[in-house]
């Protein structure tokens, strides 16, 4: 069946004349236009366009956000003969100028709202310019004028293989281009959707997405439309309002983007993460699940979903809960969809089978059968307007070549692999999926976004993160480049060498995206060699707007920085570079200077200068002064105080029989274990001094506490504390029992105040601490960087260093293994030493070190010489 657009809206009249058929909900009001107010108004729309001398075939703009004046003025410009030219209102004036000049627009339809309204009075090209709101200016006329002015008029005569319109494409690479989309392809794309029985004309579908993009066009107006079905549109696009929408509205039917299900699936997990554990077990969990559906309307049929790849995890989890998602895919050339899920079967992963109609095959498939994926039909467009050379490039033999890499399965349904300008491929002949490498790193929540790159460096990857704050928040983390990385390492090492990032960036801003989703990754590529190449920050900030209390923030972030430039929106740790210790030299310098006293735990939740700026005037200022140098004297002062009340509880410096007993029977239980099943062996722990001591390990297993443990002898065992990360022995199951294991619980991203000062009462009293210098486990099995606490309490305190190399628990249990495998184990203790030989040694290799930095070098140096001696005896042996 060959018809053009008007004659689909006429059919529509025809059976749901008095039905409603556009509703819009607006924060205080809602409006709503039956079929046949829509069809009389489209007619006097084009009565007035051919009225001011607008030809069958002419180019006229479309620029307004969602709303009923979009279709209605588009239905109105293709019954006319024109062509519409739908253009997204969020480009810039120069974008979208772009696009009405190189369509040779004459007419264009806008919206009051528009930055730029009065520049388009600027374009020679445009005739006239018509306002959904009050005219303006000389070329300006109201919409409104025209509705109650004109009457309907008769219609030029029209083909199906006419130009309906030129959509440009909003480009995940450089300039967009025109794509010339006739009646019939739209058509013929809604005929084959219909054959899938997916919209009723009791259906009530929430128009969300952009209506400028064929796919949202086809999704969200023509198909419905056409069909009967009720559309709905609200002007706040916003989580709360959507959510409303859908309950209030009765929302059966919902297009979106993957991006929009994500972020569903982000927010519902957080949820569920604090729900009592008791609830999660089955059937409690239904009913939990029920409530989440519930927050989405009782009916809901399902969710269209395309733009975009859906990460798998994603649809899985959703579809667990009792989400319908019905993927689909398309391209605009295609009017937009190529293929699409069935209700009553789809398949997770998969983009559906293609529609009827609709021929899908794949060129020069691999071995895997993975190749270009090739579309033919009448949805398919007759070219690039404007561009001969590449419209022959992208159709060949009547064959459209998407540009995307796939394969079909048996059942035929399609899967997509990514876009073949995407493809990363190495000098080593490796092709890399930069979304495949980007879907196993968002496992992690504590990561937003990622956009995989190729790398500064031969064979490498690189990416851009955004990082997620509010996961920060939430979890109390402050150090976010040193968690990130963490994060990044650890599920590197689910994937290949080759597939794994080995260089990132953080940003504190989303990432560049088409109004669908798509990542633009040419735009983030420039983000990325911007920061790489270290380019000179964004204008310094107005001193003058500053309060008193602004400008004491200011001088201590740029002094504790070494910084030029600060912005109120720099992210303490992302662009200022602050690490947990200097945040602590920051806090004392800013009691210093305004005489206040700020708690570490809420400055741990402070992530920009304005947050702290606005935090700080918040605080009543006793006195002035002047900020303190950054020297050791506020950390005596720090290491001098007690810590928490709280935490003195946990610390039991004197042991009773109880504790000795624990201790006793817990060294025999886990020296036959290490002894039985990982071999262990032990040298040098027969220098370990009498006095206090710090014992310093490298950090590359779960084991490593209790290896450190078993290897002391007795005597030693009982004077040994840890200091242990609170997120892990906060746990109810071993909370009752962290006293006798002397592990004192301390957040150390967000309380390292506390932390050192339960380690400095532990060495007072004439105990040996164990800390973990690197602050986390290595993921690859190498040292990694020294955080300066060992240092400062070293120094400090005047306490004694002991190197420790602990061999083979990395192979026994690293951080990727669920459990652990016998393996040999080897635990070498080092020669103590003084702060001033490990201070000495990292001058030496780094003389612009300060001193706990140097301290942490000249550490990390001595532990790295036990390695490399512990290699050569096991070489030797062999």
């Amino acid at each position: 069946m060959k018809l053009i657009l008007r004659q689909g809206l006429e059919r529509a009249v025809k059976d749901f004349s008095e039905k409603v058929c556009i509703r819009f909900k607006t924060k205080t009001k809602v409006s709503q236009y039956t079929y046949q107010e829509v069809y009389d108004s489209t007619l006097k729309i084009a009565a007035w366009l051919s009225s001011i001398g607008v030809k069958k075939g002419d180019r006229v703009g479309l620029i307004l956000e969602n709303r009923p004046q979009w279709p209605i003025s588009y239905l109105g410009i293709i019954s006319s003969g024109a062509v519409a030219v739908p253009v997204d209102n969020q480009l810039s004036f120069e974008e979208a100028a772009y696009c009405l000049k190189d369509s040779q627009a004459k007419v264009v339809f806008v919206s009051g709202a528009l930055s730029y309204l009065k520049n388009l009075e600027q374009l020679d090209f445009l005739e006239k310019v018509v306002v959904v709101e009050p005219a303006y200016a000389s070329k300006g006329i109201s919409l409104s004028e025209i509705l109650s002015t004109f009457s309907p008029a008769d219609l030029p005569a029209q083909s199906p293989q006419d130009l309906a319109s030129i959509i440009y494409t909003s480009g995940t690479t450089a300039t967009p281009k025109g794509v010339m989309l006739t009646h019939q392809n739209f058509y013929a794309n809604y005929l084959s959707t219909r054959r899938l029985n997916l919209i009723k004309s009791s259906d009530r579908v929430l128009s969300v997405l952009p209506l400028h993009h064929s796919y949202a066009f086809v999704a969200t107006l023509i198909s419905p439309l056409f069909s009967g079905a009720e559309i709905i549109y609200i002007e706040a696009l916003e989580a709360g309002e959507i959510l409303r929408a859908l309950k209030e509205e009765e929302i059966t039917i919902m297009v979106v983007v993957p991006q929009i299900l994500s972020l569903f699936y982000r927010r519902i997990r957080e949820k569920l993460e604090t729900t009592p554990f008791f609830l999660k077990i089955f059937p409690l969990n239904r009913l939990l699940f029920a409530k989440i559906r519930a927050h989405f309307g009782a009916k809901l049929r399902f969710f269209v979903c395309g733009g975009a790849k859906l990460e798998r995890e994603v649809a899985v989890y959703l579809s667990k809960i009792g989400f319908k998602i019905l993927e689909g895919y398309g391209l605009t050339e295609a009017s937009p969809t190529v293929s699409f899920n069935p209700p009553g079967a789809p398949k997770i992963g998969s983009v559906g089978r293609a529609l009827p109609g609709v021929e899908v095959k794949i060129l020069n498939p691999d071995p895997e059968g993975i190749g270009e994926i090739l579309v033919k039909g009448a949805n398919v467009m007759p070219g690039y307007y404007q561009r001969p050379q590449e419209t022959q490039e992208t159709l060949k033999g009547g064959w459209l070549y998407s540009g995307d890499l796939g394969y079909i399965d048996k059942q035929g349904y399609i899967f997509i692999k990514d876009r073949i300008k995407e493809v990363i491929v190495l000098k080593s002949g490796k092709n890399i999926s930069p979304q495949e490498v980007e879907q196993n790193y968002l496992k992690s929540p504590f990561i937003k976004e990622i956009c995989v790159l190729p790398g500064p460096k031969e064979e490498s990857l690189a990416a851009v993160v955004v990082p997620d704050l509010a996961h920060f928040k939430q979890t109390k983390q402050a150090n976010v480049q040193d968690v990130v990385k963490w994060n990044l390492g650890y599920l590197a090492q689910k994937m290949p060498p080759y597939k794994r990032v080995r260089d990132f960036i953080l940003v504190n801003a989303d990432l560049p995206r088409t109004r669908l989703g798509k990542v633009q990754r040419f735009k983030v590529s420039r983000i990325y060699k911007e920061n790489y190449r270290r380019k000179p920050p964004k204008k310094d900030l107005d001193l003058k707007a500053l309060s008193p209390a602004g400008l004491k923030v200011v001088g201590v972030l740029k002094k504790a920085g070494n910084l030029k430039r600060i912005s109120l929106d720099d992210h303490l740790d992302l662009d200022l570079g602050l690490d947990s210790l200097e945040r602590i030299e920051v806090i004392m310098a800013l009691e210093k200077a305004l005489g206040i006293t700020i708690k570490e735990e809420d400055f741990s939740q402070v992530f920009t200068v304005r947050e702290l700026i606005a935090n700080i005037e918040r605080l009543s200022v006793k006195k002035e002064g002047v900020p303190e140098e950054r020297d050791s004297l506020f950390w005596k002062k720090i290491l001098s105080s007690l810590p928490s009340e709280g935490l003195i509880k946990r610390i039991e410096l004197k042991l009773n029989p109880g504790s000795k007993l624990f201790t006793l029977l817990g060294a025999l239980f886990m020296d036959g274990v290490f002894r039985l099943f990982f071999r262990l062996k032990v040298s040098g722990s027969c220098g370990l001094p009498r006095e206090r001591f710090i014992l310093c390990p490298n950090h590359t297993s779960y084991l490593d506490g209790f290896i450190v443990f078993s290897a002391l002898p007795l005597k030693l065992k009982y004077k040994l504390f840890f200091l242990g990360l609170s997120q892990y022995f906060e746990l109810p199951v071993i909370k009752g029992l962290v006293k006798y294991m002397r592990v004192v619980p301390v957040d150390l991203s967000g309380n390292v105040v506390e932390a050192l000062k339960a380690a400095a009462l532990i060495l007072r009293g004439n105990k040996n601490l164990c800390i973990f210098p690197e602050g986390s486990r290595s993921i690859d099995g190498e040292i990694k960087e020294f955080k300066g606490g060992a240092g400062i309490l070293a120094q400090e305190l005047n306490v004694k260093v002991v190197p420790v190399y602990i061999a083979g628990a990395f192979a026994a249990w690293k951080a990727t293994r669920r459990f652990p495998k016998p393996h040999p184990i080897k635990v070498i203790f080092g020669p103590a030493c003084s702060f001033t030989e490990l201070r000495a040694r990292g001058k030496k290799l780094e003389s612009q070190a300060d001193d706990y930095q140097a301290i942490g070098l000249g550490l990390k140096e001595e532990i790295r010489i036990l390695k490399e001696s512990s290699r050569a005896i096991d070489e030797k042996g062999e």
